[in-house]
């Protein structure tokens, strides 16, 4: 497992990018902001949702580290 002190908020702009997004999402390392279906746009929401989602993740880490000590 690979880990990193900060994700990655990956926008998938080329087709051979989400081959490698998928890898780096599954090894945890950062998320993925998914386009809109119609139009194939990243949205004020998708970006929204990718964004709470590593900072989630980072408050969670930061509050598991404060326990230990």
């Amino acid at each position: 497992m690979v880990r990193l002190k900060c994700p990655l908020i990956m926008l998938l702009l080329q087709n051979e990018q989400g081959l490698i997004a998928r890898v780096l999402e599954e090894k945890i390392v950062g998320v993925k902001v998914t386009k809109n279906e119609y139009d194939e746009k990243f949205s004020m929401e998708s970006l929204d949702k990718a964004l709470r989602s590593v900072m989630q993740k980072q408050k969670e880490r930061f509050t598991e580290v404060k326990q230990k000590r």
